[in-house]
């Protein structure tokens, strides 16, 4: 699957209590949402060709917006974590495909001073791009140079506060293992409660020509202190529903979806697959109340 295909749709926004643990159709009234997504975040597997890790966003709102992406991998050794990948790339594309820019050891770009010193990356061999960029949808890539394999976390920072514009929906593709290979995907929101819907696909990536995908995903949703928010297998099974009502119900039953509010904070959303299974998935978060504008 090309990076082209990662393209985010723009949705309305969201009308219903996404929180009704039957799938009930209820209708309510909740406050106005003034939560945006500050940063993300994935950890997963890296490997060659369709097994690299590939992160979708869009920048919505009026105005252009300081960002910058981080390729991580040689540092995640001080966590504990093994077989990390040991000299990460980053490629940043357009909606179409077009390349943007391409890092490989941060310290190298020729803007690599303007990176806040608290971001930057420790380990000389990882990458970062600081950028600044227009409404629209965008794709950064992490692999491993020359053809190198490992575990990757790939960032996107919002890190500037303009109300007008602001990071809105977020996908990562890659490969889910089992053990402390499962794919984990870290979010912040701030400045207040946004309703937000999570999708793991997996099955329903077959038909774009993605193989090894996984057959059955399943997600959980957790705050900041390992709280368990909200869980599914199969997204029919608790809010089918709610989640018809937003638009963005997985194209296929096997699929996880969970829909809730999230208030301020830091979240963890962790992609496994059903029974141990392994392979490629698409862990998108939306915030169902952005004002995505559409892009051409």
């Amino acid at each position: 699957m090309g990076v082209r295909s990662l393209r985010l749709r723009r949705y309305a926004k969201f009308p219903r209590d996404p929180n009704g643990a039957n799938g009930v159709n209820e209708v309510v009234t909740q406050p106005a949402s003034t939560g945006t997504f500050a940063n993300t975040s994935t950890r997963a597997g890296i490997a060659n060709g369709e097994n690299q890790l590939i992160a979708g966003f869009i920048i919505a709102g009026a105005w252009s917006k300081q960002i910058l992406i981080r390729g991580l991998g040689p540092s995640l050794a001080a966590f504990g974590l093994t077989g990390t990948l040991q000299d990460p790339v980053l490629d940043l594309r357009t909606e179409t495909g077009t390349n943007i820019t391409v890092n490989d050891n941060w310290a190298l770009a020729a803007n690599a001073a303007q990176i806040p010193a608290n971001l930057r990356p420790t380990d000389p061999r990882e990458s970062a791009i600081w950028t600044t960029l227009a409404p629209g949808s965008y794709t950064a890539i992490e692999s491993g140079k020359s053809g190198a394999t490992g575990t990757g976390l790939l960032e996107v920072y919002d890190v500037d506060s303009v109300a007008s514009s602001q990071l809105a929906n977020i996908s990562t593709r890659g490969l889910v293992g089992t053990g402390n290979d499962v794919m984990i995907g870290g979010y912040i929101v701030r400045g207040g409660a946004s309703p937000v819907l999570v999708r793991a696909l997996g099955p329903s990536l077959a038909p774009l020509g993605v193989v090894n995908v996984l057959t059955d995903p399943t997600i959980e949703l957790r705050d900041a202190n390992g709280v368990l928010v909200a869980a599914n297998d199969n997204w029919k099974q608790i809010q089918q529903t709610a989640i018809q009502a937003t638009g963005l119900q997985p194209p296929n039953d096997a699929d996880a979806a969970t829909s809730t509010i999230l208030p301020s904070g830091a979240f963890t959303a962790i992609v496994r697959g059903a029974h141990g299974g392994s392979g490629i998935v698409l862990l998108e978060v939306y915030n169902l109340e952005s004002p995505v504008r559409a892009v051409p």
